[in-house]
């Protein structure tokens, strides 16, 4: 009989424990370490209660309730639960593989229940959520079977988190409260989350670059700067940034709600198209390096009118746009949902608003400091409160007048004797540590510098925070692989990217 076999046999009897009787469905206070080939899967189908530690040698399936308590499941393996409740109690869940609750192509009706900020579940392999439309429970939300059920407690993953059910099913991969997401792998790490998925607190160690892919909401305050990048695009639906950094690398949606900045810094390199929701900046900064559209996009790719909004009251609100600015907003919308009465707004594109719902106030003013070519356009007499042109007037559409209150114009000297981007940029190779290091001369008023890398056709911001001269990257970067860097400088709240690109300087890593 083989160790499968025999191991199968043991779980199906009662033990003896010093003449005792303990039911098969609960594991005794006596620390158990339950031995299987590698290849070997234990399937348990009756309850599991722990009333001590436990450890397995190789992987679990189940479709029945695991109960932690207040001790630590260890599995070196997968546990892959087709049904049942995974209950942590005050315990740990220790699984040296990955955790499926669900896979791919198979829905599940398991949920996980985590409610004590001492629980905690770590994963070294991913996490892959699929729970069946149809699976209910008492302790969830009516008709949101897998809502309010994770809301304390950590879940520690070092792979990646994979949610996949489908748009229309309640029972996505949901956490609220307190709870943490805390990514602790080493490389680059994807969560995709659904349609009806909610996240609280999320972490990553050493602050590393997340891929992010399908959607994110939470209605939980960022306790952490957050690096993003997005291959396929990232719709936020909600997000409250509480003053952090985020900064994202590729094509972003507001889905539905809002994004409320909360006076951080949100840096977009992409397309940034409003959809839904309102974006608050409450004395932050917007940097967009492609197009902002307030609109939607439809299934033929043709911008459509949208319900989205933008909030610029607070007079250190700041909104970088090096393309377009497109405002397309229902016309029998019942306020003015594109609001510009405070901060400044830089635009490199054109300025183009197609809605009658946009108001402007004397606090607000738009700069126009493109490069070449741009123009100005609002419908039903709407006029831009103060408008600055940034270049020779010719360059700007001849009936621009008509569309500002205050029209000025400061044209950027090309060679000032006070530069508004970096000079003098040296760099510095580590051989030892395939590292680079850029020093430049300081920029005068400027408060803060950002480094931008030019990868797959598009600037991409690495960093915005930088107060001094300087800038090392990571270590290890490959040798002999070449990079064009632009470094910019912010003065007086606006960043002069323009000239930084101009600028760039060209790298091999030694």
């Amino acid at each position: 009989m083989n160790n499968k076999k025999i191991v199968a046999g043991l779980l199906a009897l009662s033990f003896v424990f010093g003449g005792a009787v303990v039911p098969s469905n609960v594991v005794s206070n006596v620390a158990s370490v339950i031995t299987a080939q590698a290849a070997d899967v234990e399937t348990w189908t009756s309850v599991k209660e722990l009333t001590s530690d436990l450890t397995i040698d190789g992987s679990v399936e189940t479709n029945s309730d695991i109960i932690l308590n207040d001790n630590t499941l260890t599995i070196n393996g997968d546990l892959y639960m087709t049904a049942g409740m995974l209950d942590i109690g005050t315990g740990k869940l220790i699984v040296k593989g990955n955790l499926y609750i669900g896979k791919e192509n198979a829905s599940s009706y398991a949920y996980i229940v985590m409610q004590n900020s001492s629980a905690s579940i770590t994963i070294t392999g991913d996490l892959i959520w699929n729970v069946h439309s149809e699976m209910k429970n008492s302790v969830g939300r009516s008709g949101w079977y897998t809502y309010d059920i994770i809301t304390a407690g950590t879940i520690n993953v070092a792979g990646n988190l994979y949610d996949y059910i489908y748009e229309g099913n309640h029972n996505a991969f949901t956490m609220m409260g307190d709870s943490v997401l805390n990514l602790n792998g080493t490389g680059m790490q994807t969560i995709k989350c659904s349609y009806q998925g909610e996240l609280a607190k999320l972490t990553v160690t050493n602050n590393r670059t997340i891929d992010m892919e399908g959607y994110f909401y939470s209605t939980t305050p960022l306790i952490s700067d957050l690096n993003i990048k997005t291959q396929k695009g990232l719709k936020i639906s909600s997000m409250v940034m509480d003053g952090k950094t985020v900064n994202i690398t590729g094509n972003v949606t507001q889905f539905l709600s809002d994004i409320d900045l909360g006076g951080g810094t949100l840096n977009i390199t992409g397309i940034f198209t409003a959809q839904g929701g309102t974006t608050k900046l409450d004395g932050g900064e917007l940097n967009i390096i492609g197009d902002y559209r307030i609109a939607k996009l439809s299934s033929s790719g043709k911008l459509v009118e949208s319900q989205a909004g933008l909030d610029m009251t607070n007079s250190n609100d700041v909104v970088n746009v090096s393309g377009n600015f497109i405002v397309k907003t229902y016309y029998n919308l019942t306020k003015d949902n594109v609001t510009m009465k405070a901060g400044k707004m830089y635009v490199g594109g054109n300025f183009d608003c197609s809605s009658p719902h946009i108001t402007f106030g004397s606090g607000n003013t738009v700069y126009m400091n493109g490069t070449g070519k741009q123009t100005v356009k609002l419908t039903d007499r709407k006029k831009i409160y103060n408008l600055v042109l940034m270049q020779d007037r010719s360059n700007y559409n001849s009936d621009i007048g008509d569309y500002a209150k205050n029209v000025s114009v400061e044209i950027q000297n090309s060679n000032p004797t006070n530069p508004t981007y970096p000079t003098n940029i040296k760099v510095d190779y580590s051989e030892q540590y395939h590292q680079i290091r850029f020093t430049w001369d300081k920029v005068e008023n400027a408060d803060r510098y950002g480094i931008a890398v030019y990868l797959a056709g598009k600037w991409r911001i690495q960093t915005q925070t930088i107060t001094g001269t300087s800038y090392t990257t990571p270590k290890n970067l490959t040798p002999g692989k070449t990079y064009k860097v632009a470094i910019a400088a912010r003065v007086n709240g606006q960043w002069d990217v323009n000239n930084a690109i101009k600028n760039a300087v060209t790298v091999t890593v030694k």
